[in-house]
């Protein structure tokens, strides 16, 4: 890692990238190599290796070729990548977020208005990680950044056009009591079998929004190798996580009135 740190990577982004790809190794090398390629392009558009390259090559003083990777990009398509990076910006601000951090990590999604495949919809490649008692996205947020988040968006926004972001975080009973307490109405997936899969996890949400389009949060207790996590929808990135904040602070308070209940 030091000499990762040495070209001008910063230790907090490489302990992130570090955590992402120990998940990702499990799910399989094609996702792991993504993962890798994604964040090394975050490095060099945000500038991070730009002294290093010029002291080794002088003549590239004025070079500036990484830095507007993203120029080439649609207002619509910028529009969404700057909201996903306010987004994070708010859950790095509010650390209280942290708590509704799943194993799987979170991740955050934003759709185009009119989406209609998976590239049409921005998310973190990697996902944002937990690093001690702060969240710290692996990347930037990219197209594509997301084939769950993305599917789950897709089937959504067939009943509900309004709907274009998505949040995962984790699931408990204190979580679902939290959401009460908020007043967000909320609907849980009907688990048929253990045995499921993330398509399965898609087909289950779509059903809840055909019978009702305008659900805040979906419940899905999980099964066999698949954690329950709860989905936060929005009309975008921001709103999601401005949700998510008001559930972490209802959260927060319930599991400390809980644990000292229990130490009584």
């Amino acid at each position: 890692m030091s000499r990762l740190e040495s070209l001008g990577i910063p230790r907090a982004d490489l302990a992130a990238l570090i955590d992402s790809l120990v998940m990702d190794v499990a799910i399989g090398p094609t996702k792991s190599t993504h993962t890798l390629m994604t964040a090394w392009r975050n490095f060099l558009s945000k500038g991070y290796l730009c002294d290093y390259h010029k002291r080794q090559y002088p003549e590239l003083v004025d070079c500036q070729v990484c830095l507007l990777m993203d120029a080439t990009l649609t207002p619509d398509r910028l529009g969404i990548l700057r909201r996903l990076e306010e987004a994070l910006e708010m859950l790095e601000n509010y650390s209280i977020v942290v708590y509704l951090s799943p194993e799987v990590s979170i991740n955050i999604a934003e759709a185009l208005p009119d989406a209609d495949s998976i590239e049409d919809i921005a998310a973190f490649p990697g996902r944002i990680v937990r690093i001690k008692s702060s969240l710290r996205a692996v990347s930037k947020p990219a197209f594509g950044g997301s084939h769950h988040l993305a599917s789950i968006l897709l089937a959504v926004m067939k009943h509900n056009r309004n709907i274009r972001a998505v949040m995962n975080v984790k699931y408990d009973e204190a979580l679902q009591e939290s959401l009460k307490m908020v007043g967000l109405s909320f609907a849980e997936t009907n688990r048929r079998n253990l045995a499921r899969n993330e398509n399965d996890v898609v087909s289950a949400v779509e059903e809840l929004f055909m019978k009702n389009p305008d659900i805040d949060i979906v419940i899905d207790r999980g099964g066999i190798g698949l954690e329950p996590a709860t989905y936060i929808f929005g009309i975008n990135a921001v709103e999601v996580v401005k949700k998510a904040v008001k559930i972490a602070r209802v959260y927060i308070g319930l599991k400390h009135s809980l644990n000292t209940t229990k130490n009584k």
